[in-house]
């Protein structure tokens, strides 16, 4: 399932930003790559992490690894918002696909 998603993330995200590079610019297109490049290391960091929290069985790594993570993800955040060529609606459209994966993917399990 992961795999599925990571392949989601990876094709919805190069279909927006090739959209928006005609429709808009190329830091708008640069702004969608960077946001599904984050969600897809995130997507990877979370099931490397858990793999190994569900080896171990330990509630308080778990709760250090989740904390830790969005800690890290927060000063990348803040690190890209004094960026100027980075544009705030396209890197939204980035963080949305894992949203769109997990839906799509939630929604092709029943389908199917």
């Amino acid at each position: 399932m992961i795999k599925n998603t990571a392949t989601i993330i990876v094709i919805y995200t190069a279909l927006a930003a090739w959209v928006a590079y005609f429709y808009f610019n190329l830091d708008f297109s640069l702004s969608i790559l960077l946001g599904g490049l984050i969600m897809l290391l995130n997507l990877a960091a979370l099931a490397y992490v858990w793999s190994r929290v569900f080896a171990k069985k330990s509630i308080a790594l778990a709760v250090f690894i989740i904390i830790f993570k969005y800690v890290i993800l927060g000063m990348i955040l803040w690190g890209l918002s004094s960026a100027q060529w980075l544009k705030p609606a396209g890197f939204l459209v980035g963080i949305t696909s894992l949203v769109v994966a997990v839906v799509f993917e939630r929604w092709r399990s029943y389908a199917f």
